[in-house]
């Protein structure tokens, strides 16, 4: 079927984002780390030493950035705005940890090494 003359499409609604609460992002970090076999208690610690679950914390000179502290100039492909992701940030934290990298987190070598 071709249309003959042009449809202006209406731009649909943009959602608004959703404002976690720093308790529903411990319940999800929890969840993920129970899910991946990785222990919360530390994944709670670390991040609450990273960032204090802040999702817009920034440090070292504002490299690091978000929830985890992503070190942006160590991972060119993460935009700045998935690091600010609080969901994103912790499913990167936890995914890096499943594969041994947690002493890439400073507050996991202050607690844990």
């Amino acid at each position: 079927m071709f249309l003959l003359f042009p449809v202006a499409y209406a731009k649909a609604p943009t959602a608004p984002v959703h404002e976690w609460t720093r308790e529903e992002l411990i319940q999800y970090a929890e969840n993920e780390a129970v899910k991946a076999h990785i222990s919360p208690e530390r994944v709670i610690k670390v991040i609450s030493c990273e960032s204090q679950w802040n999702p817009s914390a920034k440090g070292d000179s504002d490299r690091s950035i978000g929830l985890v502290q992503i070190h942006l100039p160590s991972h060119p492909e993460i935009t700045e705005k998935q690091a600010l992701n609080p969901i994103f940030s912790i499913d990167f934290l936890i995914s890096e940890w499943v594969k041994g990298k947690q002493s890439k987190w400073t507050c996991w070598r202050i607690y844990f090494s």
